[in-house]
Formats: C-alpha cells, sequence, structure tokens
C-alpha cells in the first residue's frame, strides 16, 4: 500500500478545526442566582469558550436550554427560563458577533431538572442554561 503524502498545510488545517469537538461530557452549563435571569459575572469565562468554539466552527449552530428550580409559580419559572435563554445569547451575539440565527434559545422552565430540588445545592444545580452544538 502506498503511504499517503500529507502537506504541512494540510495538517495545520486539520489541527486549526476544533469543529469535531462537543459539550458533552462537560459542564457547560451557566448557573444563575434564585429567581434572577442577571447573566453572572464568572459565566463571561465559559461563555468566550463557546464563542471561540462557534468563531472557528462556522456552520455549527448552538441551542440554549434554559431552566429553573422548582420554586415559584410554574408561569413565572417559565418566563425566568426564557430570559435567562436570551441573556446567554445577548452576550454571544452583542460581545462576540456570533450571528443571531446560528443560536436557537428556549426555556424549560422547572421541566427538566438536573438534580433534586429537594435541597439547596440541587436548587442551584437546576438554575441553569444548558449549551447543545448543533451540526
Amino acid at each position: 500500500p502506498t503511504k499517503k503524502d500529507y502537506s504541512h498545510s494540510e495538517i495545520v488545517e486539520e489541527e486549526k478545526l476544533p469543529c469535531n469537538l462537543s459539550l458533552s461530557g462537560t459542564d457547560f452549563s451557566i448557573y444563575f442566582e434564585h429567581a434572577s435571569a442577571d447573566l453572572p459575572s464568572k459565566a463571561k469565562e465559559k461563555l468566550d469558550e463557546i464563542a471561540a468554539l462557534l468563531q472557528a466552527c462556522k456552520t455549527s449552530k448552538l441551542q440554549l436550554q434554559g431552566h429553573t428550580d422548582a420554586t415559584g409559580a410554574d408561569r413565572n419559572n417559565q418566563v425566568l427560563s426564557v430570559m435567562r435563554a436570551h441573556k446567554v445569547k445577548y452576550y454571544l451575539v452583542y460581545e462576540h458577533g456570533i450571528r443571531q440565527n446560528r443560536i436557537d434559545s428556549q426555556g424549560f422552565g422547572e421541566r427538566k431538572p438536573k438534580a433534586s430540588n429537594d435541597t439547596d445545592t440541587g436548587r442551584e444545580r437546576n438554575r441553569r442554561v444548558d449549551f447543545k452544538i448543533i451540526r
């Protein structure tokens, strides 16, 4: 069999593109304070990483999924989850120039908890926006 000749430019180009990366197995959730849609300052580092990935992978799209804990009325939690997802989208669009049509955002309220709502720690883990890369 013949050995394939890889030119330097082909290898470098492959190494530059992180498009085969995914967010699965990594906690790329952004966590919020109780009853708040304000973007936490410590979340910006994670969002900057996601923005860099989206800038490198021009055809990838992102789905933002907003969530709340089970404290409060269902209707208020639904609105809050949408607001959280929109806050994250706003940051990626206006701080990093990601095109709006590449980011889908939706809120699930308290319907999809990550942890039990019976403890403070569980409720903290449920107040979040999750990310999913869509190719």
